[in-house]
């Protein structure tokens, strides 16, 4: 495996890992089960989500950068279609922002229920919107980019917005667990 293949892959590994908690946490969440149970599953997978949404948000954000780039140099001769990408580029940057923002008033709501100024019925109706959320708008979201990455990206385009190194991939894998410890069946 090359490096591209492994940065690529560690990516795709990464957004699996990802869709993997979200529908867990989605079951629990509808599941019906009392809400001191769900709020101690959603204390501890809410930190494995942040991490893993701010990171998907800002690998998203360096590629829409770096294409950006490719099409203000020299559009016709650069990159195949401009226009389409255009598109694609201020779909996703409308997408990221609500990503953001999202994220900001989740992890308004864990700090709270953290401090205790969030109570468990305010917490948990917190987390079924950020859900309901993902559900809507990040979940049926298409990663529209690719054919542009496949064609255009070099090793450093790679290097510079996947985010992968030893540190990151070890806090993923480490929150990613802990997550999956809390969703298991008691």
């Amino acid at each position: 495996m090359n490096e591209i293949e492994y940065l690529r892959s560690q990516v795709r590994l990464e957004r699996s890992h990802l869709r993997e908690v979200r529908a867990a946490w989605s079951a629990r969440l509808g599941s019906g089960r009392p809400d001191d149970e769900l709020d101690r599953v959603a204390l501890a997978c809410a930190p494995y989500l942040l991490f893993a949404l701010r990171r998907l948000a800002v690998q998203d954000s360096r590629h829409c950068d770096r294409l950006r780039g490719l099409i203000d140099r020299n559009a016709e001769t650069v990159v195949d279609e401009p226009a389409e990408l255009r598109d694609a580029l201020t779909e996703i940057g409308q997408s990221l922002q609500q990503l953001y923002e999202a994220c900001q008033r989740f992890e308004s709501a864990y700090q709270a229920r953290v401090a205790g100024r969030l109570d468990v019925t305010g917490w948990i109706r917190a987390c079924r919107e950020f859900d309901a959320w993902y559900a809507d708008r990040l979940a049926v979201q298409r990663h529209r980019l690719d054919r542009w990455l496949d064609t255009h990206y070099a090793l450093t385009d790679w290097r510079s917005t996947s985010l992968v190194d030893a540190d990151s991939v070890l806090e993923e894998r480490r929150l990613h667990e802990a997550a999956l410890a809390a969703l298991a069946p008691v």
